[in-house]
């Protein structure tokens, strides 16, 4: 059983976690379209594709939202040792995505 001021730690981190997300949610989504865009070449109109700038958009998407997972982990005091590949693997699998998705355009 975990003592109560440990349940409250992690009800904190997930409010925080949450609250990041909620705070980073609509620059993500630009990011994202950005990345789209870049990858199609057409955002209003279409025209050239740039797909390293693409990887570059989505890059910077999976940073946006590793941070949640860090916010979360740090105000809930898990141990860097156990939080970094929560952080890692989001911002791993949208780089990978986007490098998928270069080669499939």
């Amino acid at each position: 059983m975990t003592p109560p001021a440990d349940r409250s730690r992690v009800i904190w981190g997930v409010l925080a976690g949450l609250a990041a997300l909620a705070v980073l949610a609509f620059p993500i989504t630009g990011v994202g379209v950005l990345a789209i865009a870049s990858f199609t070449g057409c955002f209003i109109e279409c025209g050239e594709t740039y797909p390293w700038r693409g990887v570059m958009w989505t890059v910077a998407g999976a940073l946006m939202l590793a941070v949640p997972f860090l916010v979360g982990g740090l105000v809930a005091r898990v141990r860097l040792r156990r939080l970094w590949p929560w952080a890692i693997v989001p911002t791993l699998v949208l780089a990978a995505a986007a490098a998928f998705a270069q080669r499939a355009i």
